[in-house]
């Protein structure tokens, strides 16, 4: 699939079955560059299938999140791309976690 951007955000119309669709968008979107979550912690509490595909775009270059919190720490964790560029808006860095332990992942060689 040549989608290059997508935005998402957490919305009541998402529920059951209908997640099935973006999945399937997230999983086709080999060619991905740019993310950006609207309460990424909403999101990925709401939807945890759709987490899961979100870790694998290898393409990733462009990564936003806003209302950033634990379940972004575990997305960020276990991400397969290594964006270039990641910004984040109303970060709640979780307990007993600093900012350069939440970025470690995108900081190693």
């Amino acid at each position: 699939m040549h989608l290059r951007r997508l935005e998402m955000m957490p919305t009541s119309y998402l529920t059951g079955a209908t997640t099935f669709y973006p999945l399937e968008v997230i999983r086709r979107a080999t060619r991905l560059e740019s993310l950006s979550i609207n309460y990424v912690d909403e999101f990925l509490e709401s939807y945890p299938v759709l987490a899961c595909a979100l870790r694998v775009p290898p393409a990733l270059q462009y990564l936003a999140l806003s209302s950033a919190g634990p379940k972004t720490h575990q997305l960020l964790s276990k991400m397969a791309s290594r964006p270039r560029e990641i910004r984040f808006r109303n970060l709640a860095i979780p307990h007993g976690l600093s900012l350069d332990q939440l970025l470690q992942p995108f900081t190693e060689d």
